[in-house]
């Protein structure tokens, strides 16, 4: 027995007018290393964001269940854009054509059908309808009920879906990933050395999918369909190297507060120099305390409460900065007076 795997993420499309994601392609490659660290022998492909064609998806798909014989198990992971005629929206998908350039669940559908694999698993973290703020494409006059799970899953068929046809799929502040992604990591992870069985797991995946989206003030309500006999286990996900080199621990830098220090941790020169010369006398002690203790310059969220001239916005300006340089989005809100 062997297990086949795809996994796909896409945050940024082809299409200007397909809005971006922030933990899809996050959601992709943590799944597709954990699953390498702990399944041995695992033949898989990653593919994310500008890899993630039509062609190149659908091939990797329909290959990997085509090619999978009758001990094999075959895991399809997908994260991004759903859209309401229940289609994947892959990198080169256009909005105005979703027929012609997404990927349509009746292909899987009969991918699903015809392979030879004594089990597929078929995690899909996006929405298929519903209007929602993230991880849904909008078209005009189509059916909200159009979308069918009918061909994907039954006997040796499992899927996870991450919401009811209505409802979004959320991502979780903090983490960078799907709710569902990140509830599968989190239930699969289990005890170490335990094994993890489906269905069994899909109770916990659905149970944490549901409490972290209460927690944000969200309704999120995972689907999990499909039955195998005799049961499905895998091992324990586990976090080993393949996953260190895809998401390397980022260091909390400590400064003393010379902006000097900044060019160091990823600063442009410029914005540096510039800082040092409006406040000559450095960064003050309660944006020190923001860089060193709460790690504001590796990521980690900061709610800050002071005075006014106490120095926050600088150190928004810092959080801001910091993720522009590392490839990421910043949005800056400003009053439109004081009070």
């Amino acid at each position: 027995m062997t297990m086949k795997a795809v996994f796909v993420g896409i945050d940024r499309h082809r299409s200007p007018d397909v809005p971006e994601l922030g933990g899809a392609k996050r959601d992709a490659t943590a799944l597709w290393a954990l699953f390498s660290d702990s399944v041995p022998g695992l033949a898989s492909r990653l593919l994310v964001d500008d890899q993630a064609t039509l062609a190149a998806v659908r091939d990797a798909v329909v290959g990997t269940l085509n090619d999978a014989g009758a001990d094999d198990i075959a895991v399809v992971s997908f994260a991004g854009h759903g859209s309401p005629d229940g289609s994947l929206v892959l990198y080169d998908t256009e909005p105005t054509d979703l027929a012609g350039s997404a990927l349509s669940m009746t292909v899987l559908a009969e991918a699903f059908r015809t392979t030879k694999a004594r089990v597929v698993l078929c995690i899909l973290d996006c929405c298929f309808s519903g209007h929602a703020p993230a991880r849904v494409i909008e078209t005009s006059a189509t059916p909200r009920s159009a979308f069918a799970l009918t061909g994907i899953f039954g006997e040796g068929r499992i899927l996870l879906a991450a919401c009811a046809p209505a409802e979004a799929a959320w991502e979780q502040p903090g983490t960078g990933h799907g709710l569902l992604t990140y509830a599968t990591i989190e239930a699969m992870s289990g005890s170490v050395g335990a094994p993890v069985s489906f269905p069994a797991v899909a109770d916990e995946i659905i149970r944490l999918t549901r409490v972290e989206a209460t927690r944000i003030g969200v309704t999120q309500t995972p689907a999990f369909l499909g039955n195998v006999q005799g049961g499905l286990v895998f091992p324990a996900l586990v976090r080993g190297a393949n996953y260190a080199a895809a998401f390397p621990p980022v260091p909390v830098h400590r400064i003393t507060g010379s902006f000097a220090e900044l060019a160091g941790v990823g600063m442009p020169q410029e914005i540096v120099d510039g800082w040092s010369g409006v406040f000559p006398d450095g960064l003050n002690a309660l944006q020190i305390k923001a860089v060193n203790e709460f790690g504001m310059l590796a990521g980690k969220s900061l709610l800050t409460f002071a005075p006014t001239s106490s120095g926050k916005t600088l150190i928004g300006e810092l959080a801001a900065i910091r993720a522009v340089s590392a490839g990421k989005k910043a949005v800056f809100l400003l009053p439109y007076r004081a009070w």
